[in-house]
């Protein structure tokens, strides 16, 4: 042979080593976890749970409803907020901007009616209920009554932080309006323990797999036995987690946050990414450099959260306008605003209302401390770290939406999901898809929900025509 072909044949032995060999040293070396059990007892409420009373499980319908003094408090705090100077040309380069804070502030006081916001929370149907020791709460709506041969089919949406379960509001009425002949929407947005209306977990170590076994726990309280799951940020951890556990359940998991691999987990995964990556792909990570000054300019919360959460939790506990700049910059940050050459507009992706009215959800049940946990209790457990390398079998759908924090490249998907059945690279909208970009968020889990169900009936169709061996 020449040296052409053996030039050739070197090269294909080198790249099916450089594919190879990461991945079985990566197996011997960082072993995948078991897989979290869905019965595991556990008891997040307060003192110890007593086997002589059994949990109560009844399921009760709520409504949101702020008292006249916590609003007249909320005025008075926001009145005597202390502001500082900015510097000279600086917008929002520091972090929050003082002076759009001064207007939001004053907006927030004077023309921000949350009696009308309050009204829109309860346009659809919130309820609480107890489980493993702590009162969970949910909106659940679906259809009054279905049309004749028209299945019901669930869909649980899960938020994240700094977000809450109104991010799905302008979700919720495009998943109704997208009933067939043969099937309708019921939809469960649940708060996350210890953010907003849910309890706050009283022990400490409630991680992503304690979420999702009460979240699991509570599908199954309300009757379902197969449905779908949808998560970013945290909500895709969570639901992640759900479908490791038990399969069966989840007819599909959607997720807009695609967690699956970092430049920094493996060099053996980047020589991959240079070599075999389309120059798209690459982008997401490369220059390797510019990854990593982002990471170390968005990731400070999280290394605080994860390390001294009660720290920085009185401080936003005690002052809504600290709460708010606290929390809307990360919206500001991660949604891809409009920028210009000296301002970032924050209210080209969402309105003053509605991110008031997130803010005041957390304001009002006194959340922000016990949402910054969860950073907390995620990194300092094992089994939620080991978790992380399970592969998910149901069908799955990717919505990459272009001004997300990180984008992982699409090829570093297929490892953690085994079933990608739609992979969608969305043409606006960041992080907060949901709350950004509704119209196109709902759209995305519609096709998804469509193509996994048509293949449900496919298969149905061929295992009932096919005959059965004797």
């Amino acid at each position: 042979m020449g040296c052409k072909t053996y030039c050739a044949v070197f090269v294909v032995i080198v790249g099916i080593s450089i594919v190879v060999v990461p991945m079985l040293l990566s197996k011997y070396l960082f072993p995948t976890g078991e897989v979290p059990r869905i019965d595991e007892h556990e008891w997040w409420g307060k003192g110890q749970e007593s086997s002589e009373q059994k949990e109560d499980t009844s399921i009760n319908r709520i409504y949101m409803s702020l008292s006249d003094e916590i609003l007249s408090d909320l005025k008075d705090r926001l009145s005597k907020t202390y502001f500082f100077e900015n510097l000279e040309g600086i917008d929002w380069e520091y972090g929050i901007n003082p002076d759009y804070m001064k207007q939001l502030v004053e907006y927030w006081k004077t023309k921000f009616d949350w009696r009308k916001q309050e009204t829109l929370i309860n346009t659809y149907p919130q309820f609480k209920t107890k489980i493993s020791g702590i009162e969970v709460h949910f909106v659940h709506y679906k259809p009054d009554q279905l049309k004749e041969g028209q299945r019901l089919i669930a869909i649980m949406m899960v938020h994240g932080w700094p977000g809450s379960f109104y991010e799905f509001y302008k979700v919720i009425p495009k998943l109704i309006a997208a009933s067939t002949d043969d099937y309708a929407f019921a939809i469960i947005c649940p708060s996350i323990p210890g953010y907003g209306l849910s309890e706050a977990p009283h022990k400490p170590g409630f991680n992503s797999i304690s979420a999702a076994r009460v979240f699991t726990k509570l599908m199954d309280r309300l009757g379902y036995e197969s449905y779908y799951v949808q998560g970013g940020d945290w909500g895709s951890v969570i639901t992640r987690a759900m479908a490791i556990m038990n399969p069966s359940y989840i007819r599909g998991l959607h997720l807009n946050n695609v967690i699956s691999g970092s430049p920094i987990s493996s060099p053996f995964a980047l020589i991959q990414a240079k070599l075999f990556f389309s120059e798209k792909e690459q982008k997401k990570i490369f220059p390797l450099q510019n990854w990593f000054f982002k990471l170390l300019a968005e990731s400070g919360y999280f290394h605080l959260q994860a390390t001294r959460p009660h720290s920085v939790g009185l401080a936003t506990n005690d002052s809504p306008a600290g709460l708010a700049a606290y929390i809307l910059e990360k919206f500001a940050m991660w949604s891809g605003c409009q920028m210009t050459d000296t301002a970032m507009c924050l209210e080209s992706c969402f309105s003053r209302d509605d991110l008031l009215t997130n803010v005041m959800i957390y304001w009002a049940t006194h959340s922000i401390t016990s949402s910054m946990r969860l950073y907390y209790e995620e990194m300092h457990s094992a089994e939620a770290q080991r978790a992380e390398g399970i592969p998910v079998t149901v069908p799955t759908g990717l919505a990459e939406f272009p001004h997300e924090i990180f984008l992982t490249p699409e090829p570093w998907t297929h490892s953690l999901f085994l079933d990608i059945v739609q992979y969608s690279e969305i043409p606006r909208g960041g992080h907060y898809a949901a709350f950004e970009e509704p119209e196109l968020f709902a759209d995305d889990v519609i096709k998804f929900v469509e193509k996994v169900e048509k293949r449900i009936a496919t298969k149905k169709a061929k295992d009932t025509t096919e005959p059965k061996s004797e």
